[in-house]
């Protein structure tokens, strides 16, 4: 009960990200992960509805390209 929200989640994840993006000055970053925060960034990328985090499907051994540009992530393409 006094455990973390899927909101909560998703927010410390996204936060964490956007850091690593603003403070990077590559033009291409992997992020290899585990599916909740690989989830989390796509959910971000989608706009943010956090209510589809559970239908996301990512498959084991594809890759999923996110767009960063003036502070938003835009979903390029999901499981290649």
């Amino acid at each position: 009960p006094s455990g973390e929200t899927i909101d909560d989640y998703i927010n410390k994840i996204i936060k964490e990200f956007k850091k690593i993006l603003n403070n990077n000055k590559a033009k291409n970053i992997a992020i290899i992960s585990h599916n909740g925060p690989i989830k989390a960034i796509l959910i971000e990328a989608l706009g943010g509805y956090k209510d589809v985090y559970y239908q996301i499907e990512v498959r084991a051994g594809s890759y999923s390209e996110v767009e960063y540009e003036n502070g938003e992530l835009a979903l390029k393409c999901l499981n290649r």
